[in-house]
């Protein structure tokens, strides 16, 4: 009996670990998704000139549709203009101001 009790609470930590090997993966595919919308959007806005100010829209990659948010500003240097990018898996991140990704670039106007 006392055998018993300690293998059944072995395996009820295995499966808590389990689960959470499961939450983990799912966070990290997320966040590699999130990686590489940043990462495409950001060739894109390299290779046409943006206008100063905030813009946003959708991105589909992984059967999934991302949600992305860009503010474009000057630098001290009048020939190079900052995009700052953020990436969200859904609406709800937007409203809690969340970014899965985050990413900053620098470009030539």
């Amino acid at each position: 009996m006392v055998a018993l009790s300690i293998i059944s609470i072995a395996l009820i930590g295995l499966i808590k670990l389990q689960s959470q090997s499961v939450k983990n993966l799912t966070y990290f595919k997320q966040k590699t998704l999130s990686n590489l919308v940043a990462s495409n959007l950001a060739i894109e806005k390299r290779l046409i000139k943006p206008t100063l100010g905030r813009a946003n829209g959708t991105y589909v990659l992984g059967k999934q549709t991302w949600h992305w948010k860009t503010q474009t500003r000057l630098t001290h240097n009048t020939n190079i203009i900052q995009i700052s990018l953020s990436v969200f898996k859904d609406k709800a991140q937007i409203e809690a101001k969340n970014p899965l990704s985050k990413l900053e670039i620098y470009v030539q106007k």
